[in-house]
């Protein structure tokens, strides 16, 4: 086929998942599940993660982020996990977190992703 040479390759797609709920992100309690949307509206509003959020009736660990895009998919993990992701990409990829918005404080610690995605961009 074109008297090019064959090469053979096995390919991967990952794909973002449509949805994904705090319980899916990793929160164990009403508490944790609130700080993930807490941190989903913040990336929501800085724009490193598009879609929007269908909160549940009652149960907060329900509530659905609808994906559209992200930045990153580690994003969207409780902050614990966020921030240890934030941190080895920064290492194996130097300023391009901050070359999308994101400082290096605000990942420096949970608290501190947290309390950044709190704050109005």
């Amino acid at each position: 086929m074109l008297d090019l040479p064959a090469i053979w390759a096995e390919v991967w797609q990952y794909a973002l998942p449509l949805w994904v709920t705090p319980r899916s992100a990793g929160a164990d309690s009403r508490s944790e599940a609130e700080k993930i949307i807490t941190c989903w509206r913040g990336l929501l509003a800085r724009r490193l993660v598009t879609g929007h959020i269908q909160p549940h009736r009652t149960n907060p660990l329900l509530d659905t982020l609808h994906l559209q895009d992200t930045a990153a998919p580690w994003l969207l993990a409780a902050p614990p996990r966020a921030t240890a992701w934030a941190r080895a990409y920064e290492r194996t990829y130097p300023g391009s977190l901050a070359q999308i918005g994101i400082p290096t404080l605000a990942y420096a610690t949970p608290e501190n992703w947290m309390s950044w995605l709190a704050t109005s961009p």
